[in-house]
């Protein structure tokens, strides 16, 4: 598995937590991963399209260009 991101960085993900006394929830930081490849560097032949990402994907993003590209 590789993690693909805008350029090769260390990613920072929060955690969505309820807290009592609010509607809704708030954010707090969570694990940080490194991008193993930029997207410009993909190469969508060696990769097999999955999981939900897909159907949330934009058709006028980069991401999604490199998704019709692998079909």
């Amino acid at each position: 598995m590789h993690i693909a991101a805008p350029s090769k960085e260390k990613l920072h993900f929060v955690v969505h937590d309820l807290e009592p006394g609010y509607d809704t929830y708030t954010e707090k930081p969570g694990y940080s991963w490194d991008a193993d490849v930029a997207f410009a560097d993909v190469d969508p032949s060696q990769y097999a399209p999955k999981g939900k990402a897909l159907l949330h994907t934009p058709p006028w993003s980069r991401t999604s260009r490199l998704r019709e590209r692998s079909l």
